[in-house]
């Protein structure tokens, strides 16, 4: 989590706030801690302002 903060310059609140918003990569519990797929992080750091962890779906069609 310290290296995700550090690349991606984002409080760990903010951070957690645009998980909720789908608009930062999900992390993956495993035990007692939080990982990210480099694949998914390098995908929101190339382009922050058009990720969707969603794929990139339009939020009505993402509803549904």
């Amino acid at each position: 989590m310290k290296e995700i903060i550090y690349r991606s310059s984002l409080s760990p609140a903010t951070m957690y706030r645009k998980v909720a918003d789908g608009t930062f990569p999900k992390p993956e519990k495993k035990g007692h801690e939080n990982i990210w797929s480099e694949a998914e992080f390098e995908r929101w750091y190339f382009d922050p302002g058009h990720y969707r962890a969603d794929g990139g779906r339009p939020a009505q069609a993402a509803a549904n």
